[in-house]
């Protein structure tokens, strides 16, 4: 089972084959007896029936609620504030006492990923630079990029800051690639973004057309057949 709805197809069809055999008491197939009882069902009503759970959570220190035993980043939200938490089957949400949505996610039971809010993680760091070592999303970076924010500890707030900026163009597997280079780890951002940029610069693809002969595509020139029509009484020495 990799998901629910997975899950629900794969019972479905299990199902519908099971309707081909016959019933244990009334040696009938099920497929026919469940055609009969099709008849004399009733239709179900047009809106969902609402089935939920109404808890409460309250805001720590680091902007985070306790879920079924997870925590969420709510960025919305004040620190020490307390939120109403709607839960149903598959997902919350949170409101504020003035019924405001500020959040909504799928329950953790459902073994969805949910990508990291990066730039809204950035955007705290940068406030209390002091805390990047001991965020519990610092071990989601990738390591060179930790070690890029935190091998200068008076330049955390400016390199949060640039992380930021950057991320908005490039992604953090690039920019952990780019730091692999040792002396990068001395750039600025901006310096980091200009050498990102520069790897991202390719030549044009090539142009699909049908007038070069099959036997010269990708036909690489050898020049020292030039070198000896040229020079001939150079042949054999190197140029």
């Amino acid at each position: 089972m990799e998901d629910f709805s997975q899950l629900a197809q794969w019972l479905e069809e299990k199902m519908v084959n099971d309707r081909e055999r016959l019933h244990y008491e009334k040696g009938v197939l099920i497929e026919e007896l469940w055609a009969e009882e099709q008849k004399h069902l009733k239709a179900l009503p047009i809106s969902d029936l609402p089935i939920f759970s109404i808890d409460s959570a309250t805001v720590n220190k680091y902007g985070e609620i306790l879920v079924d035993g997870e925590k969420f980043v709510i960025h919305k939200a004040r620190i020490k504030q307390t939120l109403v938490i709607k839960k149903e089957w598959d997902k919350f949400t949170c409101y504020t006492n003035d019924g405001e949505i500020i959040y909504q996610e799928l329950r953790p039971y459902m073994l969805t990923t949910r990508p990291i809010p990066w730039i809204d993680i950035l955007a705290d760091w940068e406030k209390k630079p002091r805390a990047v070592r001991y965020s519990r999303f610092f071990k989601y970076l990738p390591e060179r990029v930790q070690t890029y924010l935190t091998i200068k500890p008076d330049e955390i707030k400016k390199r949060v800051a640039g992380l930021k900026k950057l991320l908005e163009v490039h992604t953090l597997q690039d920019i952990h690639k780019c730091l692999e280079i040792e002396k990068y780890m001395e750039k600025e951002p901006h310096e980091l973004g200009s050498l990102l940029e520069a790897k991202k610069a390719t030549y044009p693809e090539k142009m699909s057309e049908a007038h070069t002969p099959s036997v010269l595509i990708d036909y690489e020139t050898d020049l020292s057949m030039y070198d000896q029509r040229l020079c001939p009484t150079l042949e054999g020495r190197d140029f």
